[in-house]
């Protein structure tokens, strides 16, 4: 007899009860994973499990009584592993353990996992791209190249279900299964129109980006960037990861407890189909609605884009040259800045003018979009925002520069009064040394650009405001479009549908058993911890988090002080 030894045996929970051979792998030493129990004949077993060729060997039997068969008894003296066991009070006892032939003194952990197979069909389970899932929750010491104990035998776990499927068919003691799975009708469907429009996406992505040869420029070239290409050219980038795991196999015998790697591919590529159809479902019927409520479309629009209309412009620029809430700004400054923003206004008239008659086709040609789906008809509203506030971004920055300009001025001329001057090569502030003429010079321009700041920025808090509520409206589409991307609506669902495929890590259960004086036994059960629900909203949160910094930090409000030009929302890529 050998010295003591520890063993441990993951056990199916449904097999508690069984008497027959032991079929399972052994994992590394006295580490065994039990797939099954079979109450058949030794050599028709050994034989079957020949023909799996899964590495899947006899490890033992579990007999009624103390005497085992004389076939038992044979293969016990040439295996490299064999367990005896009986059944006594609905429970497993371990009562030997031999190696090849010689029998070891030992103690026991036996771990009970539940083997069960899952009733409801795993395929509509969907995991967008951002969500990846470890076999279980390693620490740094096990982040090696070699898999650990408890790594092989969760693998083993995982493929117990298939194996007993196989092995059970094998013997003809289960029908065959109904055959390969093939893909629905519907998701062939999507597939082809996902193809489809791949193929013209890139037509039209291709085209945006050529550039002619001569001068070397192209539509992508030019100082408005378009919210709509942008958006293509990030389905473009989903497709393609769809079609990296397109191919991915379905779980067809999931287990109910350990995350398996494959089937975090095979969810990525359903949850890009089902977004796309959903995005789709969505855009058709705002079609339907925008092409039945053309007229009221165009008249909400109206009501909303009050204030940036010409007239109500006009109205204001006129105010703001006369009187302004009793303010009296300076006239000729007042008369010069005023006259020029009219003339852009008046230009700018021309261009809505020849555009207005065509209102009607451009509210059907965004409608048409729907076709592409509701984030493409967001995009497309957005670059829509842009163009129809192009006279207030240009205003807001010709205004905004004089205002710029004026404070960078006043500035510097405080510097020279306090006998300061600012060091460009060293990036600091020195002393000066200035004559009496120049601080008085620098006191008199001082002296006027003071009295001329009022009237700059009246301008400029009216066109600044103006231009924030339009940024306002972008940053509410940019809102929609991270949510119709990025929120894991169909993840959330599944999360509490399919429960056993968001685990996270394994933890024991000691379970109160009758002792056994015969083998000394500890009994545990083998459970696994969910995932946390945050982590489902880990990428959706931390893209609203990035824009909502990006939106609430010092840098926009001294851009608002200084007249320093605000970034478009539109432009920036979430």
């Amino acid at each position: 007899m050998k010295a003591s030894t520890l063993t441990q045996l993951y056990w199916p929970t449904q097999c508690q009860n069984k008497e027959g051979y032991i079929i399972g792998w052994s994992i590394r030493g006295f580490v065994c994973c039990i797939i099954t129990v079979l109450d058949l004949p030794l050599a028709k077993i050994e034989n079957t499990l020949k023909q799996i060729g899964e590495k899947v060997e006899v490890l033992g039997i579990v007999s009624a009584g103390t005497q085992e068969p004389q076939e038992a008894i044979e293969k016990r003296a040439v295996s490299d592993i064999w367990f005896s066991a009986t059944v006594e009070s609905n429970c497993i006892r371990l009562m030997d353990l031999h190696c090849c032939g010689y029998r070891y003194k030992a103690s026991a952990h036996i771990i009970f996992y539940d083997n069960s197979k899952v009733n409801i069909d795993t395929c509509n389970m969907l995991c967008p791209e951002i969500f990846y899932r470890k076999l279980i929750n390693q620490p740094q010491k096990l982040q090696k190249m070699e898999p650990s104990t408890l790594q092989l035998v969760c693998n083993q776990i995982n493929r117990c279900a298939f194996i007993e499927k196989r092995i059970l068919t094998k013997l003809e003691l289960e029908p065959p299964p109904a055959g390969k799975w093939s893909k629905s009708s519907f998701y062939s469907g999507c597939v082809v129109i996902m193809l489809i429009f791949q193929v013209l996406g890139e037509f039209i992505l291709a085209i945006y980006n050529f550039k002619i040869p001569i001068i070397q420029k192209g539509i992508s070239d030019l100082p408005i960037k378009s919210k709509l290409f942008w958006h293509l050219s990030k389905r473009l980038n989903i497709l393609s990861t769809w079609e990296l795991n397109d191919m991915a196999i379905k779980p067809k015998y999931p287990c109910p407890y350990l995350a398996r790697g494959f089937v975090n591919d095979y969810l990525t590529s359903r949850a890009i189909v089902m977004q796309a159809v959903f995005d789709w479902l969505i855009g058709i019927f705002l079609l339907l609605l925008l092409h039945h409520f053309a007229s009221d479309t165009l008249l909400v629009f109206h009501t909303l884009g009050s204030t940036v209309h010409i007239e109500v412009l006009k109205s204001e620029i006129t105010w703001l040259m006369g009187l302004p809430a009793g303010f009296k700004p300076n006239e000729a400054l007042d008369n010069t800045i005023g006259k020029n923003i009219l003339i852009l206004i008046d230009s700018w008239n021309y261009v809505t003018t020849f555009l207005t008659k065509f209102e009607p086709e451009i509210v059907q040609l965004f409608a048409i979009f729907g076709v592409f789906g509701v984030s493409f008809q967001t995009a497309l509203l957005s670059d829509l925002v842009d163009f129809c506030t192009l006279h207030i971004h240009y205003i807001y920055v010709f205004v905004g520069q004089v205002y710029s300009l004026q404070i960078q001025i006043i500035h510097s001329l405080c510097r020279l009064i306090i006998g300061n001057k600012k060091n460009v090569l060293k990036g600091r502030i020195d002393k000066g040394d200035y004559s009496v003429d120049e601080i008085l010079l620098g006191t008199l321009i001082f002296t006027g650009l003071i009295f001329l700041y009022p009237t700059i920025a009246m301008y400029y808090l009216c066109f600044v405001s103006i231009w924030l509520s339009v940024q306002f409206v972008q940053t509410i589409l940019t809102f929609a479009l991270i949510f119709l991307n990025h929120f894991p609506c169909f993840l959330l669902w599944a999360y509490f549908i399919y429960p056993t495929y968001f685990t996270r890590s394994v933890y024991f259960e000691m379970v109160q058993t009758p002792i056994n004086v015969y083998f000394p036994t500890n009994y545990m059960k083998l459970h696994t911890q969910k995932v946390p629900i945050s982590k489902i909203f880990y990428d959706f949160t931390s893209r609203l988090k990035l824009v909502a910094a990006n939106l609430l930090n010092f840098t926009i409000i001294k851009n608002i002080l200084l007249g320093t030009q605000i970034p478009k929302i539109s432009h920036w890529e979430f």
